[in-house]
């Protein structure tokens, strides 16, 4: 796994005491139909993420995250999205 940043925080309690790494299962897309492949608009998807920390081919939607197992919360840190995505947004 890449390097997390030393001051991600759980987005939902702001601590980092209770963060693990994970893997995280993302959407393929960013928003569009739901019907259609995209996703609800609080959700990263893939092409939202660093191409650097994305894996190849069809793993492409896993991505190497981090999981609070205080709040039950995972979440991508905030290094990995491109600028243009939507803030910290839980991955649940």
């Amino acid at each position: 796994m890449p390097n997390v940043e030393p001051h991600s925080a759980c987005p939902k309690c702001t601590s980092s005491a209770y963060l693990v790494e994970k893997l995280l299962l993302i959407a393929a897309h960013g928003p569009g139909e739901i019907n259609e492949g995209g996703h609800w608009p609080y959700q990263l998807a893939a092409d939202e993420c660093e191409p650097a920390v994305l894996r190849e081919g069809v793993l492409r939607q896993f991505v190497d995250g981090l999981y609070c197992t205080k709040c039950g919360v995972g979440f991508v840190p905030a290094a990995y999205r491109l600028s243009s995505a939507p803030g910290s947004s839980p991955v649940v």
